[in-house]
């Protein structure tokens, strides 16, 4: 069997140069009309969708990196991050994570998302936000603050295991931990950083995750891959066969500072903010 780390096909988000000039998602200043201060507005783009002050950015079923700048007075975000889950090959693959909470972020950083990635042969490839880009590996993959879990690969005589945890019956891949890959079954490979190990023969391969499951002995399933949970967020397993997605929402505030300006004046003002790109005030989800 050819395995090989899979890389889906890529939905780049548009760059787009609005007011607050971002990558991804911008926020625009407020303008002011008659009724008062209106409300900072997000250019809509490739992903992304707003409701009122509520904005949904997201990446679904792809491996490929994707950016999205924050946005200016954003300082926290929700993320909503669903792993893949494990081939189904005579008995079911195990099922992926999902990671559900908020994380803090700088105004103007980019963060980089990453669908289902990572995943070796039938393991369920993670899902993932970082600081740092994939394309200096080890710089992106320390720099991981989200990680949802693939589930381990199925085989012939037994299911993979589901995130986070061990396959079933003797000779099955163990589950990644929080500083190391998965053991293998017999003489399957163990899992490393963020990739699941190959299975022996007809065994299941593990899931990705912050560290890899190991892969199954023949005939056994994989282990399912580890999670990074940032502090408070939540943890469950995804339905079977739940497409991998990063999905972000947060706020956008009034700019109120621009209000103080003289109204008479070239550079105060709501219109003198909107040509200068500026948005302040900060937010949570």
């Amino acid at each position: 069997m050819d395995r090989r780390v899979r890389q889906a096909g890529s939905t780049r988000f548009r760059r787009t140069m609005g007011a607050a000039a971002a990558i991804g998602v911008a926020a625009t200043a407020v303008v002011a009309t008659a009724a008062g201060a209106g409300v900072a507005s997000a250019e809509v783009v490739v992903g992304c969708a707003q409701s009122g002050t509520l904005v949904t950015c997201g990446v679904t079923g792809t491996s490929a990196e994707q950016t999205l700048v924050v946005p200016a007075g954003v300082t926290s975000m929700h993320v909503t991050a669903i792993g893949g889950s494990g081939v189904s090959q005579g008995s079911a693959g195990g099922r992926g994570g999902i990671v559900d909470g908020v994380i803090a972020v700088t105004p103007g950083s980019t963060l980089y998302v990453r669908a289902g990635a990572d995943g070796v042969g039938g393991g369920g490839g993670a899902s993932s936000v970082a600081t740092k880009s994939i394309a200096d590996r080890a710089a992106g993959l320390a720099s991981r603050v989200v990680v949802a879990p693939g589930g381990g690969g199925g085989a012939p005589g037994g299911p993979g295991g589901d995130a986070g945890l061990d396959a079933t019956g003797t000779g099955g891949g163990k589950a990644g931990t929080a500083v190391a890959g998965g053991a293998g079954g017999g003489s399957a490979k163990a899992g490393s950083l963020a990739v699941g190990g190959e299975g022996e023969g007809t065994g299941g391969d593990g899931g990705a995750g912050l560290y890899g499951g190991g892969g199954g002995v023949s005939g056994t399933g994989g282990g399912g891959g580890s999670y990074l949970v940032p502090t408070g967020a939540a943890t469950r397993l995804a339905d079977a066969g739940k497409t991998p997605s990063v999905i972000f929402t947060y706020n956008l505030v009034p700019d109120l500072g621009g209000l103080l300006g003289p109204l008479g004046s070239s550079d105060g003002g709501p219109l003198g903010s909107l040509a200068a790109g500026s948005s302040t005030g900060s937010t949570g989800s």
